[in-house]
């Protein structure tokens, strides 16, 4: 009697490391891909720094730029080609910070995922071997 109460208890022990075992692995893919995530986040708030420094810093050529015109014909035609210039850089620059992004969703995706699918075959490990 006294061993098959120890061998449960033993049994017991060895079901809590296995699932702690498990979680910990969770614990360290949701880690992995927070960090992925985090450091994505931080390059695009870089480069948004970055492009907000040189919008202002092309602000007093904007103005220059205007202020040496002398029809208002030339006027309307540099403050097109500034929009047209500004609206292409914002283009280019959701473009970039869209790619920074999706790549980041992507590999933590694909972190989780990983760990989703080592998890099932864990479990499934686990469900074999209580059946024998």
């Amino acid at each position: 009697m006294v061993a098959q109460v120890g061998a449960v208890g033993a049994g017991r022990v060895q079901d809590l490391e296995t699932v702690m075992d498990f979680q910990r692995k969770n614990l360290e893919a949701a880690g992995h891909a927070a960090e992925t995530v985090g450091a994505a986040v931080r390059t695009i708030a870089t480069r948004n720094n970055e492009i907000m420094a040189q919008a202002i810093e092309a602000a007093p050529e904007r103005v220059r730029a205007l202020m040496g015109v002398t029809t208002f014909e030339d006027a309307i035609t540099k403050e097109v080609e500034a929009v047209k210039g500004s609206f292409e850089r914002t283009v280019a620059n959701t473009q970039e910070m869209t790619t920074i992004a999706a790549k980041a969703h992507s590999e933590a995706a694909g972190i989780l995922t990983a760990r989703v699918r080592a998890g099932m075959h864990e479990v499934a490990a686990l469900a074999k071997a209580a059946t024998k």
